[in-house]
């Protein structure tokens, strides 16, 4: 199997992600190494045997679909979490500029009229 995009075109917000995915296949007993920018995962050598007696052709393409299922929903919980915080700064923001232009405006109530009245 191999991944189309290779490990170095990721955008760094990925790395991470990325690190976690290969760190996972690695505890599977999956080996990984790069050719021509291209991800390419295989069975160990301890994991090929298992599969070969259990006669199941599927176990490693399961194997790799659950790994996959697992980093998407870690990523989505990545990008939820980035959500909330960009959007809690944001109403800090929009509570700060509130602030400012109630301040404004009691200010001015306070004064009164100007002299051009």
């Amino acid at each position: 199997m191999s991944i189309k995009r290779g490990v170095t075109e990721r955008a760094s917000s990925d790395a991470t992600s990325t690190e976690a995915l290969l760190n996972d296949l690695k505890e599977r007993g999956f080996e990984l190494q790069i050719l021509n920018n291209n991800l390419m995962v295989s069975p160990a050598s301890k994991v090929t045997p298992v599969i070969r007696e259990a006669g199941d052709a599927n176990a490693i393409e399961e194997l790799w679909a659950e790994s996959v299922r697992r980093h998407h929903a870690s990523r989505r919980e990545e990008n939820r979490q980035s959500w909330i915080a960009f959007h809690r700064g944001l109403a800090r923001a929009h509570a700060a500029i509130s602030n400012e232009h109630l301040d404004k405006a009691d200010a001015l109530a306070v004064a009164g009229p100007g002299p051009d009245s």
